[in-house]
């Protein structure tokens, strides 16, 4: 059977790669465990959410999470308790649900929109805007350090305020202190998977860029900027320039591939 020419390899070039397991592994866990945790915080300390992003589902589920857990073993619960004396015995608990359903009422009023219409002037998995003062102190030459923000001074301060809560209600205390802990992790990832992504479009460019020089010149890496083909190439520069051709034709069929490259 003859194999569509869009799934055969744009051209030759093998590529070694080495693989960190460990912090892949790290990504995909952190990631999948992170949306509810990161929105509990969000809450609090962002504003302007994408309407996708703090959906009022997800708030709302995070506020009932909150509001069952006193009757959970983790607080302690004696079954036949009634609900006034889990009250009474939890009463700062109750009083951080209602802080958080009243930001959460607040992030909902700044994405509500009317029905069936969407406003398409704004990404809707928006993570918010932090605190100005975060804004300000990172701010070098109009260049905002999001990433400090994200993965060290919004969490730290979130794991400081579960720390002085250590004194009043060890539940809450650790429940800010664990959510930081997973807000911090989470960005960590993102961002390791942002910055692989954006070294794999350059290489991309690169290579897509010294490709005509290694066939048709027979460059080497220090003529190529380090990229390198191995395998036979033709013979002739006519020939070189067929295959370098085919490989452009190959490239702009293949609409499915993220590059030229395998």
């Amino acid at each position: 059977m003859k194999q569509n020419a869009t799934n055969q390899p744009t051209y030759f070039r093998a590529e070694f790669e080495r693989k960190n397991y460990i912090r892949e592994w790290f990504n995909v866990i952190v990631l999948s465990l992170c949306s509810y945790p990161r929105l509990l915080i969000e809450v609090f300390i962002r504003s302007e959410l994408g309407e996708r992003y703090g959906s009022p589902m997800s708030m709302a589920t995070v506020g009932i999470a909150l509001l069952i857990l006193p009757w959970t073993d983790w607080f302690d619960y004696y079954t036949g308790s009634s609900t006034t004396d889990v009250i009474m015995s939890n009463k700062m608990w109750f009083c951080f649900v209602a802080a958080y359903a009243i930001f959460a009422v607040k992030r909902w009023m700044e994405i509500r929109r009317a029905p069936s219409v969407f406003d398409f002037g704004r990404y809707s998995k928006s993570t918010g805007s932090p605190f100005l003062f975060f804004v300000h102190v990172t701010d070098k030459a109009g260049e905002i350090n999001y990433r400090l923000i994200e993965i060290w001074l919004e969490p730290l301060m979130v794991f400081i305020v579960g720390f002085l809560f250590s004194f009043i209600d060890s539940h809450i205390a650790l429940l800010l202190m664990s959510c930081a802990i997973i807000y911090s992790f989470s960005y960590m990832a993102a961002y390791n998977i942002g910055d692989n992504e954006i070294m794999k479009i350059n290489d991309q460019s690169i290579l897509n860029e010294e490709i005509e020089g290694i066939i048709i010149k027979n460059n080497g890496p220090d003529k190529s900027r380090g990229v390198r083909i191995y395998g036979k190439r033709p013979s002739t520069e006519e020939l070189r320039r067929r295959l370098l051709d085919n490989l452009k034709d190959k490239k702009k069929d293949d609409d499915g591939d993220d590059g030229v490259a395998v």
